[in-house]
Parts: structure tokens; C-alpha cells; sequence
């Protein structure tokens, strides 16, 4: 049975121009709320952050280096995949392959990536110069976590993407679309744990600097639902299995609100270090 559901073709109905209309609009908005409410700086960088960047950076290299080693999958080893191997509650992603929903996907992890920065933007246009430089450093170091630990994930479970056993499409076919993709790539999605990093965190960033209202509500179910729409996407499109979507939400939702939190002013912290001659102990205390 193919399971066919009418998707909306974000590539046809959203171009450039728009996003970049909708991104200028939701930093004059920002603007707007800002002058209307005089409200402290709520992050700072810590010692912490000396620790945090440096791991950061070895998560993501370590990560990208590891799942490149991974290699493809061949011909031959996907003209024997049983789609009887995955388990029920998965399975019938195996019977789903939509190059639109991936477009669709891909334009949405784009637009939430690029509108925190407009936040840090903010601050710069208002020489804020220590709250872009605290804001700028809290997402890159959600970016590295999240694309580092993402790929280490794949890497280490090396599960095979669901259109690989998709009988609707040839060997040939499918082999053919390996070529763009990392084949064993499939849990957990990266998509859907960027989308929600970035949306999590500019959602905390709003309501920390902005403080609770009904429009800091309204940026957090946005953000989440248009999320959630891009991890939806990457099911349609045959790329991942609704557990690789699951998985990936709940992980980038966990850093995009854990690294905000960590720079969170008021909150104490230490770092200790101690060593025996066979192990390097670090604890970070709050």
C-alpha cells in the first residue's frame, strides 16, 4: 500500500524575496518590543564557555569525520533490505519518497537557522556590543553541539534511510539518490534537530530579553509548529523514520534550551579539575 497525502510545495509557495520580507518584519518587531520595555540583559559569558566551545568544536569535527568514514552502501546490499526488518510503528516510512517535502524541509532548517541572528543583529545595530558577542558565542555553541552530536548519532547507529527499501523506486534509482545523501545517515534526523535548536533558542532568547507575554507564547508556538512542520517534511520525504524524527526534536529542542540556560546571569558556577595518572577528571558546577 503506498500511503499518498497531499503536501503544500513550500518551494513554489514561499520564494527569497518572501523569507527575507518575513525575516525584516520579525526584526522590526523585535525593535518594537524592545523600546517598550526596559528589561536587564539576562546572559553572560562564564567560565564555563572555555570548556563548552572547545567541546563543542570537537563534537562537530569528531562527529563529521566519523559519519564521512562511514562510506556508502552498494547496489547490491540494497537490492537485499527487507522492509519486514523495521520494526511496525516505522515501517511504513519504507513506502514514502518525496523530493518535494525534502525541498520543503530544507527551505524551513534554512529560515529558522538564519533568524536568531537577526537577534544578535539587533544588538549590534544598538552597539550592544558584549550582549551580540554573549548572544552570537550561546549559537554557535548550540550549533556545533548540535550538528557535532547529530552526526556522532548517526554515526554510531549507521541506520539505513527508509527510501533505501522502498520497492516503489528501482535499485538503480535508489542507489542513484545515495549518491547526494549519506546512506547510513538515518537516525537521528539532522534536519529536525537543527530546526528545533534554532527555534527553541531564539524562542528562550524572546522571552529572556523580551520577558513572558502573549507574544513571547505566540514565538514559541510558532517556532515550534513551523519545526515540527520541517521534521514532518522529512518523513514525506522518505529521508527518515518518525523515530529518527522524534529523536531529533526532543535532542535539539534539549540543546537550543540547556546552552541559553547555562548563560543565564545569577547562576554560580565553578570549574574543577583534578587527575590521577590514568584519567583527567572535569566537573562543572552550578
Amino acid at each position: 500500500m503506498i500511503y499518498k497525502l497531499k503536501i503544500i510545495d513550500m518551494t513554489k509557495k514561499c520564494n527569497l524575496k518572501q523569507i527575507i520580507l518575513l525575516l525584516v518584519v520579525f526584526e522590526l518587531f523585535n525593535g518594537i518590543v524592545l523600546n517598550a520595555q526596559n528589561l536587564k540583559f539576562p546572559y553572560e559569558l562564564k567560565k564555563s564557555d572555555f570548556v563548552l566551545l572547545p567541546l563543542g568544536l570537537a563534537a562537530y569535527y569528531g562527529g563529521e569525520s566519523w559519519i564521512d568514514g562511514k562510506g556508502t552502501i552498494s547496489e547490491e546490499e540494497i537490492a537485499i533490505l527487507n522492509r519486514n526488518n523495521i520494526n511496525k510503528f516505522d515501517r511504513h516510512a519504507t513506502e514514502i519518497f518525496n523530493l518535494r517535502a525534502g525541498n520543503a524541509s530544507d527551505l524551513i532548517r534554512t529560515s529558522l537557522i538564519i533568524i536568531p541572528g537577526f537577534l544578535v543583529g539587533h544588538q549590534l545595530f544598538d552597539r550592544k556590543w558584549n550582549p551580540a558577542l554573549t548572544l552570537g558565542l550561546m549559537y554557535y555553541e548550540t550549533y556545533l553541539y548540535t550538528k557535532g552530536m547529530t552526526a556522532m548519532a548517526k554515526a554510531i547507529t549507521g541506520r539505513t534511510r527508509p527510501y533505501l527499501y522502498n520497492d516503489n523506486l528501482t535499485t538503480e534509482e535508489r542507489y542513484e539518490y545515495t549518491k547526494t545523501r549519506d546512506s547510513y545517515g538515518s537516525f537521528f534526523s539532522g534536519h529536525t534537530s537543527a530546526t528545533f535548536a534554532a527555534a527553541t533558542c531564539m524562542s528562550k532568547w524572546f522571552t529572556d530579553i523580551y520577558g513572558k507575554s502573549t507574544l513571547s507564547n505566540i514565538v514559541w508556538g510558532t517556532s515550534i509548529t513551523v519545526a515540527s512542520l520541517g521534521g514532518y517534511y522529512r518523513y514525506r520525504s522518505g529521508e527518515h523514520y518518525p523515530t529518527d524524527v522524534l529523536a531529533g526534536a526532543l535532542f535539539g529542542f534539549a540543546i537550543g534550551y540547556t546552552i541559553p540556560l547555562l548563560h543565564t546571569k545569577g547562576k554560580s558556577e565553578s570549574i574543577d579539575f583534578s587527575a590521577t595518572p590514568n584519567f583527567l577528571y572535569l566537573s562543572l558546577k552550578f
